[in-house]
This record gives structure tokens, C-alpha cells and sequence, in this order.
């Protein structure tokens, strides 16, 4: 059973469009139920928990537990990985309720909170990879994030940023669709250079470049069927640019996981990934579902960074 004397949750009351602040009354004592009196550190604004995480480990805390959404999965773990701690030190396990909740489809357990919670106590930790993306801030510059699950450009940033406008309460999957109907109308496609470990792969005319450690994306699309959490390698899946008629007809393909026998779709896999652009366009990028930027990209894998707790054994090569 996980030693949770030295643990730490950290909690997104903004998660799931609010609700889980809104809900935190009945929340905490299911917690508390079952992991007892383990600390709560409550987020107040968006990269919060990045910070408290980073904190966390100047306490000498050696399990933190991200309760929210995919947002705050994905901060906490920036949080932890940021200084390079050595591979095994720090165990993250994750409560899940938020609108994505796409890192949670490769967690055991079905993202009932009191189950997942139980799980957190005696699910087996496992080292898996994480992302490390460079990309280009609003204003020009050069900045690093972190990524667990993936980062994207094109058609798919800007569905995230009609998804973090919105209200969330249709919940993941409607939401996602919603956003992704409204970006069709307003993304300006671009062509884009695409290079994977080194090697030129030539131009794509853009509609989403996604760079994968995870098997899920948009809540509930399989964009990297193939992808495997700890193989050391990113899953890069191109959808080129076509008519509205023809990306809305590759969504049955995202949700059934064969996206990679479509027409108009690349798939590559490797260490190091870089996207620039070549002509422009509505080139947002986003990692985790938060849109931070835009060209040029570059992403490499950090194989076994993170000890997590409780992951599917379908989703890794180690058993």
C-alpha cells in the first residue's frame, strides 16, 4: 500500500467548468474517507499548480495527487519534472474530474473520484515519459512547458481555445465537438515544414499536427492509437488540410482508433519532432489542452521521467 505520510494533494477548484469548487463539500470528505488526512493545496489561476508542485518538492513531499482535469494533471507534472528530479523519487497519482479527460482513459478505473481514490492506495506506480516542448510565447519569445499527454498545432489549438472560452457544462466529448464545429469556420490553414529526427519530411498543408505521448486527445479522440507511454518515443499524426466535408468526415475515424488508415493523414514516430511554418495561417499551439503559442515548435521525450500511479498496462511496454 502507497506510504502516504509525506503526500500532498493538490486541488483545481476551477476544474470541470467550476464544478469542483462549486461541488468541494461533498468532495473532500470522499476523499478524506479514504486517504485520510493527506494535506489539500487549492489552486486560485491557471499554472498554479505548476508552482505549488515546484513547492511540494522544496517541502521534501515524495507523492503528489492532482485532483482536476487533464489542465491540472498536466501542471503538476511540469511541476515535478521542471528541475529534472532523479527518475523514481516523486510518485503522481491523479484524481480526475475535469472536461478533457483524456490522460484519465489510460489510468485504471472507471474516473469515479471514491474509486480512483482506493485505486491511488494500491495500483502499482510505473515510470513513463513525458514531453518536453519548445515553442514561440504570444510575444516572440522562446519558452519551455512540459507536456504529459500532448501538444498540437493548427486546427486543434484552436479548438482549445474555444474549449477553455466555454462554459464546459455539456461535459468533455460535447464540448470538444462544439469547439471543433466553430473552429472549422474560422481556422486560416497554413503549410507547414515537418522534421522527425532529423529528417525532412517535406510541407503539409495543415490542418493539425499532433505530437502524442498519450493515445488520446480532444476528449475522446484517438489521435495515436499506437501510442505507448513508456517506449521512449512521441506518436506525430498530421491531418492535412481538406474541405470541412472531408475533416468532419475523419471524426468517426478519431473515435474508433483507426485514424491512421484515413486519406489525408501522415504518421510518423520519433525522438525529436520540429514543426515551422511555411506559409501563414491560424497556427495556434497548444499542450495539454492549454493554447500557449505559436511556431516554430520543437519536441523531444523525456523516456521514464515520472512515477505514476495506476496506469493501464495496455497503454505501456513494460509490464
Amino acid at each position: 500500500m502507497l506510504d502516504l505520510s509525506n503526500a500532498l494533494i493538490i486541488a483545481n477548484p476551477a476544474a470541470a467548468g467550476g464544478r469542483v469548487g462549486r461541488s468541494w463539500d461533498r468532495i473532500l470528505p470522499q476523499i478524506r474517507d479514504v486517504l485520510g488526512d493527506v494535506p489539500v493545496w487549492r489552486t486560485e489561476h491557471r499554472g498554479h499548480a505548476r508552482i505549488l508542485a515546484r513547492e511540494a518538492l522544496w517541502q521534501n513531499k515524495n507523492v503528489l495527487l492532482s485532483l482536476g482535469g487533464d489542465g491540472t494533471h498536466s501542471e503538476v507534472v511540469s511541476g515535478v519534472v521542471r528541475d529534472r528530479p532523479r527518475p523514481g523519487t516523486i510518485t503522481v497519482g491523479v484524481l480526475p474530474i475535469g472536461t478533457g479527460g483524456d490522460f484519465r482513459r489510460m489510468i485504471e478505473g472507471s474516473g469515479n473520484l471514491r474509486e480512483q481514490a482506493e485505486r491511488i492506495l494500491t495500483d502499482t506506480a510505473q515510470e513513463i515519459d513525458v514531453g518536453v516542448l519548445n515553442f514561440t510565447t504570444p510575444e516572440g519569445e522562446t519558452a519551455e512547458r512540459i507536456f504529459l499527454n500532448e501538444a498540437s498545432l493548427g486546427l486543434s489549438g484552436r479548438v482549445c481555445q474555444y474549449v477553455n472560452g466555454s462554459r464546459k457544462r455539456l461535459g468533455g466529448g460535447v464540448t470538444y465537438f462544439v469547439a471543433a464545429l466553430r473552429a472549422l469556420q474560422t481556422y486560416r490553414p497554413a503549410h507547414v515544414r515537418i522534421a522527425v529526427d532529423g529528417q525532412d519530411l517535406g510541407e503539409f498543408p495543415l490542418g493539425t499536427v499532433l505530437i502524442a505521448n498519450g493515445q488520446y486527445a480532444g476528449g475522446g479522440m484517438r489521435f495515436a492509437p499506437a501510442a505507448i507511454l513508456d517506449d521512449g518515443m512521441l506518436d506525430v499524426t498530421v491531418l492535412h488540410r481538406g474541405t470541412t466535408l472531408q475533416m468532419i468526415r475523419l471524426a468517426p475515424r478519431l473515435y474508433q482508433g483507426n485514424i491512421h488508415l484515413a486519406k489525408g493523414v501522415s504518421c510518423f514516430r520519433g525522438i525529436h519532432v520540429a514543426v515551422t511554418e511555411v506559409t501563414r495561417g491560424t497556427l495556434v499551439v497548444e499542450a495539454d489542452g492549454e493554447p500557449i503559442g505559436t511556431t516554430p515548435i520543437e519536441a523531444t521525450v523525456l523516456g521514464g521521467a515520472l512515477r505514476m500511479i495506476g496506469v493501464r498496462q495496455d497503454v505501456l511496454r513494460t509490464p
